[in-house]
């Protein structure tokens, strides 16, 4: 059987290619995984993952934005996690996803059956061990997260949470000002531990202290990076530019 070029497969022009397990992958590896992945695509309010769900599938987003969240008994909703175009999502080590995954905007991903993608990264140690930083990494960010919950108030929630944003801008190649939320004040609520209004009084809050511009209810523009830091309290970046583990990151010759 004939292997197709990697220029003529789509990983060669997608963003994920320089994320997370794609970027582990050699070129003359890539369809090897691209063999594994079914092409989806789910319009906004889609679910990617049911919470309860059988643990069948792993995600990984070509476009797109969708959160992490997880419903109380009395149908309440927290999320726990907002993922962007490159990031992946479904690896538990449970049977059953104890969180859902929904699309904020119109998402196409790859999705891949979890025990074929495990067999796939038992053969390519490299893939362990960029799974096994990317995971870790997460659990950093989580341990921030509960920092900013826990010890923050609204207004250093939300300039923490405009900063985080344009971070995440920034690692995908796009500018990090303007900031675009795709999301709408109710999630971002919901992932602050906040009300709408008390979302709505920081962001305005914020303008007033000339920190930000409101472009839109979907774009905000950083008028002083300096001052937003501050107020966010941030010490330093989630996590660094680059690696030096070269297992990590490997060239591709």
């Amino acid at each position: 059987m004939s292997i197709a070029p990697y220029a003529s497969l789509p990983c060669s022009r997608c963003v994920a290619r320089e994320s997370t397990l794609c970027a582990s992958l050699a070129d003359d590896d890539m369809h090897r995984l691209y063999g594994l992945a079914t092409g989806q695509r789910f319009e906004a309010g889609g679910l990617l993952l049911r919470q309860e769900g059988p643990a069948d599938h792993v995600f990984s987003l070509r476009s797109g934005h969708a959160n992490v969240f997880r419903l109380t008994a009395d149908g309440k909703r927290q999320i726990l996690a907002f993922l962007f175009p490159g990031d992946f999502v479904g690896f538990t080590s449970e049977d059953n996803y104890h969180y859902g995954v929904a699309a904020i905007t119109p998402v196409e991903a790859c999705r891949f059956e979890r025990t074929r993608l495990e067999l796939l990264i038992e053969e390519f140690p490299r893939m362990d061990r960029k799974l096994r930083f990317t995971l870790t990494r997460a659990m950093d960010a989580s341990f921030e997260l509960l920092f900013t919950l826990g010890r923050k108030d609204a207004l250093q929630k939300v300039a923490s949470f405009l900063w985080y944003i344009s971070y995440r801008q920034r690692k995908l190649g796009q500018p990090d000002n303007p900031v675009h939320l795709p999301m709408r004040r109710a999630d971002i609520a919901d992932f602050m531990g906040l009300t709408v209004e008390t979302v709505s009084r920081a962001l305005s809050l914020l303008k007033q202290m000339k920190a930000i511009r409101l472009r839109s209810a979907y774009e905000v523009e950083i008028v002083d990076t300096d001052r937003l830091r501050s107020l966010a309290i941030i010490v330093a970046e989630p996590a660094p530019w680059l690696h030096e583990d070269p297992d990590y990151y490997p060239h591709k010759d």
